[in-house]
């Protein structure tokens, strides 16, 4: 055992101290007043002397509390205290449809401790607490964890040349290593190789295909794992970003022509945009009989294919 790990002892003391405020307070509890707790427990050990609260809370204390979705959005995290607690039937009027942006969310970001369930035939994805369970005809759908990240990063680690191959390859031998690769990354790119925005992208693409398999093991139809994929991975500018855009776009792009964009244009533009990331979606997943069967314009096919040989 480490010096920074607690002891049996001191674990069996915070759990106590934890069943007890819930008996007093309720089972929430903010990140400050759960490191408050620890500290007050273990006395005269330090606080500071141990790992950060979030690994504590992940590692050595995993059994008794757990983070709260949406916990990271606030100032301070929250957690909610899980010790000695019998896991939770949930009923459909308990359950939160979850979609868009935010199924990315939960179903990406392994700090979100939360479960996850599908109703196959509508599509629906529910979130809940990472104990509960699920009424009879919810499928579980299974999450991305931090280890399934850590393998595609030892690909991409794997395809640098050296020195930077084995400074990358050193961040994942570390049980928390996500910070230190990000860390690695951005310091290694530049101008010419923006190493950090690539595996941004990299990643991107491995959570949608991670999206797509976990839907077709759930029987999801290819249609709506398309439909379910594409609104989940939509992201949108901020409107600050747009505006400084819009200002600092060059004059000499501007033509009279395209000058007043209509709402109608926008919607219309964006509908088409999202129809194209359906398609290309759907012909990922599909057989080769099922793309025997696509009806494509012979005309496209042919600037395709001229496109390709340019």
């Amino acid at each position: 055992m480490s010096s920074q790990s607690l002891s049996d002892a001191e674990i069996q003391a915070v759990k106590q101290a934890l069943i007890t405020r819930r008996s007093e307070k309720g089972d929430l509890l903010l990140g400050a007043q759960l490191g408050q707790l620890i500290a007050k427990t273990i006395a005269p050990r330090l606080l500071r002397d141990l790992p950060i609260l979030r690994d504590l809370a992940e590692d050595e204390f995993r059994e008794l509390v757990e983070l709260v979705p949406d916990a990271l959005s606030t100032a301070d995290v929250q957690y909610r205290i899980i010790a000695d607690q019998t896991p939770v039937s949930l009923t459909h009027q308990d359950l939160k449809s979850v979609s868009g942006p935010e199924l990315w969310k939960f179903f990406s970001n392994p700090n979100q401790s939360c479960s996850l369930a599908i109703e196959p035939a509508a599509g629906i994805i529910y979130v809940a607490p990472l104990r509960a369970i699920f009424p009879v005809g919810l499928q579980k759908f299974e999450r991305m964890d931090s280890e399934d990240y850590r393998v595609l990063a030892g690909q991409f680690a794997a395809q640098q040349d050296s020195p930077l191959r084995e400074k990358l390859e050193k961040c994942l031998v570390e049980p928390h290593y996500y910070d230190l690769w990000i860390a690695a990354l951005r310091a290694a790119s530049s101008p010419e190789r923006k190493l950090l925005k690539i595996w941004e992208i990299l990643r991107t693409e491995h959570i949608a295909k991670r999206l797509g398999e976990r839907l077709t093991i759930a029987g999801v139809s290819v249609a709506l794992q398309a439909e379910i994929i594409s609104a989940a991975r939509a992201r949108k500018k901020p409107a600050t970003q747009q505006v400084i855009a819009q200002e600092t776009a060059p004059a000499s792009i501007v033509h009279p022509w395209s000058a007043p964009h209509t709402a109608d244009a926008v919607t219309d533009n964006e509908a088409l945009e999202r129809l194209r990331e359906i398609v290309h979606a759907s012909v990922d997943r599909m057989s080769i009989t099922e793309l025997r069967e696509v009806r494509i314009p012979a005309g496209i096919l042919l600037d395709v294919a001229q496109q390709k040989r340019s």
